[in-house]
């Protein structure tokens, strides 16, 4: 439909005026308004294309997690509970990503989400406040969860004795690129490790899909307790400041703590 604001000659006749003015005026409302909605059905369709590729995304993360589950289980019992608590660490990510507009979480927020339910009490987290991506995230979150659950049944987190520390810091890149970051998982004071003979879903997660969606990695299973390694390219975490929706909790400022 074609629009055209609507303008009127001076008649000199102050009656015809005021109406030929109250009819300008009047189109004027109607034409901000017709920019007003044409703005919002924009937005609709431009919310609707990205929710239809989040949610594309989502499900092919979900049904990956469902065939290696399936794939390193013997019954379904076994296969209810692992998947589960994929899902739920996928979950809590998400948690974080909406609290943050889906712009991405901090990783100090991210390990909380992860490790509450295995206990913060014997993990230190030492690092600066870094926000990651939202596909950092995801793939973060799946690490700390197989990590944490793996510690929880052999490893640090299994007995009174053990614990868990977590660095990250940014290090020079080797091109001389923005810097990347080094991101350490290590287990300590647990029962004796060794390599295990069959690697299942954590190792996969570990090993390639993590590593390989974010930068390089390694796992190192020394005997005295499980390091893991990932090395997060700059493209998947904001380098100065984060969008201002993602400023929350003194953004920014160092953190050394243990939980």
């Amino acid at each position: 439909m074609l629009r055209r604001t609507i303008t009127f000659s001076n008649t000199g006749l102050p009656e015809a005026d005021r109406t030929l003015d109250a009819l300008a005026a009047t189109a004027r409302v109607f034409e901000q308004h017709d920019k007003e909605r044409d703005e919002r059905e924009s937005h609709v369709r431009l919310i609707m294309r990205e929710l239809s590729h989040r949610s594309k995304n989502l499900l092919a993360i979900v049904l990956a997690i469902a065939r290696q589950t399936a794939r390193h289980t013997t019954s379904f019992s076994d296969f209810e509970s692992r998947f589960n608590s994929r899902i739920q660490a996928l979950a809590d990510a998400h948690d974080l990503l909406v609290d943050q507009q889906w712009s991405g979480a901090y990783i100090d927020d991210l390990i909380r989400a992860q490790l509450v339910a295995f206990g913060m009490e014997k993990v230190s987290c030492h690092g600066e406040r870094i926000m990651l991506r939202t596909e950092a995230v995801q793939n973060v979150a799946l690490a700390l969860h197989e990590l944490a659950t793996n510690s929880s049944k052999y490893g640090a987190l299994s007995v009174s004795s053990g614990s868990v520390s977590i660095d990250w810091a940014r290090q020079p890149a080797a091109d001389g690129g923005a810097p990347d970051l080094r991101f350490t998982w290590r287990d300590s004071g647990g029962p004796p490790v060794t390599p295990p003979t069959k690697k299942g879903f954590g190792c996969f997660v570990l090993e390639r899909v993590t590593v390989n969606a974010l930068g390089e990695g390694s796992i190192e299973f020394n005997p005295e307790g499980i390091v893991w390694t990932c090395i997060i390219r700059p493209e998947h975490m904001f380098s100065d400041e984060p969008p201002d929706a993602a400023k929350s909790n003194g953004g920014g400022q160092p953190m050394a703590k243990t939980a």
